[in-house]
């Protein structure tokens, strides 16, 4: 932990004598504010290809997997107050893994954290946390492909057995356009699953923050919804009028959930659904109600994961919504989880930094 005077009592030369013997240090050394501005780096930043010039937002050079580490560690940071390590590895051109072991450390000033130290230096390999980290990445990917071809088989299948039909009945009218209509279904079915799949990919890669009216924005989403199910009693919207937020992502997220909320909403009884926060110092914490189903224990840890689906109950779905719905959270620099016993309804959380 550093602390400090406040920025406008800390005038050029104070801060030149302050950070002349971190200039010249072997170590990569660079500070950024709570925005990710670069407010110094020291001369061997300059033997980087990636250029961090002072003024430039660290989180436009830096993108991906490294941008969402930094920034959900920046975030917990910021609720802690306290210093934290973070490892990420950079590809080289020839193909060569570079690993760094950062060490983050914030300044604090009048108990706010103002900005951020960042000491970063070569490791030699990942540690064994990190090996155990890739091998579950690995296996989720596996997982990934495994359930992904599974899907596009039964359509595939679908139309190969439609075509032998339409071979056989080529004189029949009747059972041909019936085939033809089949299969226009069942290529329907693999288009759109590649469609998701190829959005669940690139999901943020483009996007830009900008400030809206969450709850009027969601307003809309649940009069579409409201029309769209018999069964939908109420839905109560206290979400928070103005935050600053990726938009198409962030309501994306929430329009998932309230479609989860109806298709997995109790027999015979009507369905309720709320939308509410609480306020924190550095974050909000939203969070979609339901007197729905419940989820089991067992399957908690398993519904934000790629193409997996709650097995209680067969319902029209890629089972990407809830994976998209995790990586709208940690855009925004935050977490989802959920609260849920089976028969007792759900609760889903999302938090969404204010520093982004």
């Amino acid at each position: 932990m550093i602390t400090g005077p406040p920025h406008n009592q800390a005038n050029t030369r104070y801060r030149d004598l302050a950070l002349e013997p971190f200039k010249n240090a072997n170590t990569y050394i660079n500070v950024i504010d709570i925005s990710g501005e670069i407010l110094f780096t020291n001369k061997i930043f300059d033997c980087l290809p990636q250029r961090y010039n002072i003024g430039d937002n660290a989180f436009k050079i830096i993108k991906g997997t490294i941008e969402e580490k930094l920034r959900n560690c920046l975030a917990s940071i910021t609720d802690t107050k306290n210093s934290e390590e973070l490892i990420t590895q950079t590809p080289t051109q020839n193909g060569v893994v570079n690993w760094f072991k950062h060490s983050i450390n914030p300044t604090i000033v009048d108990d706010k954290v103002v900005q951020f130290w960042i000491f970063s230096y070569r490791i030699e390999s990942p540690p064994l946390a990190i090996e155990e980290e890739m091998d579950d990445v690995n296996e989720n990917l596996q997982e990934f492909i495994g359930i992904l071809s599974h899907d596009l088989k039964n359509p595939l299948s679908n139309i190969k057995q439609l075509i032998q039909i339409i071979n056989r009945h080529k004189d029949n009218p009747s059972i041909f356009n019936e085939a033809i209509s089949k299969m226009d279904i069942a290529a329907d079915r693999m288009f759109m699953l590649i469609h998701r799949t190829l959005e669940f990919q690139k999901f943020g890669s483009s996007s830009e923050l900008e400030e809206i009216n969450l709850r009027n924005e969601v307003q809309k989403i649940i009069q579409e919804n409201e029309l769209a199910s018999a069964h939908l009693d109420h839905i109560s919207n206290n979400l928070p009028s103005k935050i600053c937020a990726y938009k198409t992502e962030i309501l994306s997220m929430v329009e998932n959930l309230i479609s989860n909320a109806i298709k997995y909403q109790s027999k015979g009884q009507d369905l309720k659904i709320e939308l509410g926060y609480t306020e924190k110092e550095h974050f909000w914490v939203m969070y979609v109600k339901d007197n729905g189903i419940g989820i089991p224990a067992k399957q908690k840890a398993n519904i934000f994961k790629p193409f997996y689906r709650l097995q209680m109950i067969e319902v029209e779905g890629n089972g990407l919504g809830l994976a998209s719905c995790r990586r709208s959270a940690n855009l925004h620099g935050g977490h989802i989880w959920v609260e849920s016993e089976p028969d007792q309804g759900s609760t889903f959380y999302f938090s969404i930094s204010k520093n982004l």
